[in-house]
């Protein structure tokens, strides 16, 4: 893989025990153009959703040791209030 592209989340810290049901969850929006575009001039990408997954910190790292990209791009913008405010 060439590049990975990941959604961070802090809904844990955010939200505490909130965000196991009540945390919002979009559609990754800017990491889905990133991905496409970077795909469409030949190069083998991915996403991980740590949000989207509900997974910890120490299962996104080992999830992207796994995956074991070239590059890793952390999406993080204003629009998710779980990522990007905090």
């Amino acid at each position: 893989m060439d590049v990975l592209f990941v959604i961070p989340s802090s809904s844990k810290q955010v939200y505490q025990a909130l965000s196991d049901k009540y945390s919002g969850i979009g559609t990754p929006t800017w990491a889905l153009l990133l991905a496409q575009a970077t795909r469409s001039v030949g190069f083998e990408v991915g996403i991980l959703d740590v949000l989207a997954e509900r997974m910890s910190s120490d299962e996104a790292i080992n999830q992207i040791r796994r995956l074991d990209p070239r590059l890793i791009c952390f999406v993080v913008y204003g629009e998710n209030v779980n990522s990007g405010t905090t």
